[in-house]
């Protein structure tokens, strides 16, 4: 799955191999990482931000 930036979240899969992407804002509870240029709403409906990047 592709994020776009109408959906700033995608859910973690085998091809992240235990990084994150490189550009990644955060990472969501769930294990989705959020590429949101602001920090408002982030990983909201993904269990609220475990982490971070930027």
């Amino acid at each position: 799955m592709l994020a776009s930036r109408f959906s700033s979240c995608i859910r973690k899969s085998s091809r992240f191999a235990g990084r994150k992407p490189a550009d990644a804002t955060a990472h969501c509870r769930d294990g989705s990482y959020s590429f949101s240029a602001h920090h408002r709403g982030i990983c909201s409906h993904h269990g609220g931000v475990a982490e971070w990047y930027r």
